[in-house]
């Protein structure tokens, strides 16, 4: 966790975040423990904003980074080449990129971690998204909860494909998850995409409150 480390290693950033959000399960809680109370004090370091304007917690700039470095992995692209696709991914695709962005906010504030859902509501009980904002985030992380039980139920197996078929005679859909109201994911599209907006605002701007923000695009 030491920060002159990860600047020589910035490609374990991945297992660095983790680490820096972990929940005790099992095993020796001393132990446990110990390592939280050694990262807070790493977290906790004053050290240069990522704009290099003013002091921030390290924590800050590494929520930054993390949040900035989701941006484009978990990019909610709907344009026609993706949509000619007929695929999505619901874990992918529709739940990652809020799952992201919780995470970065929650690591940002330095509110400890949580799963999604209860990210959500604490982010909202802290006055840091509007109830709009997290009622939307909420509906959307319903429906990519929902189509992932849904799709391991069908598939029998960690497996989150979805699939638009055009028909009876669409031989590429066979032994596929079929949506059939393309509804569902506009809806959640237009929660990701005002989301994914927000973000890459926040990482330039995280000063700026996201109470404005309700994360939706009509």
């Amino acid at each position: 966790q030491n920060p002159a480390w990860l600047a020589k290693n910035d490609a374990e950033i991945i297992l660095v975040n983790a680490l820096s959000q972990t929940t005790f399960v099992m095993g020796d809680s001393q132990l446990f423990d110990s390592y939280k109370k050694s990262l807070s004090e790493w977290l906790d370091r004053d050290g240069w904003g990522f704009l290099r304007s003013s002091k921030t917690q390290e924590r800050q700039n590494r929520a930054i980074n993390f949040i900035r470095g989701n941006l484009e992995g978990f990019r909610p692209y709907i344009g026609e080449d993706r949509v000619a696709l007929r695929a999505f991914d619901a874990k992918q695709d529709l739940y990652r990129p809020i799952q992201m962005a919780v995470s970065g906010l929650l690591l940002y504030h330095g509110l400890g971690r949580y799963a999604t859902l209860v990210g959500i509501e604490h982010l909202q009980s802290k006055g840091i998204l509007s109830n709009a904002g997290a009622q939307n985030l909420k509906q959307a992380l319903h429906t990519a909860l929902k189509l992932r039980i849904q799709t391991h139920l069908f598939y029998k197996k960690e497996k989150e494909i979805l699939y638009f078929g055009k028909g009876e005679e669409d031989l590429e859909s066979q032994g596929l998850f079929l949506i059939d109201n393309p509804k569902i994911i506009l809806e959640a599209y237009r929660v990701l995409t005002a989301l994914h907006t927000a973000m890459e605002q926040f990482v330039q701007h995280p000063k700026r409150s996201l109470k404005s923000c309700v994360f939706y695009n009509e």
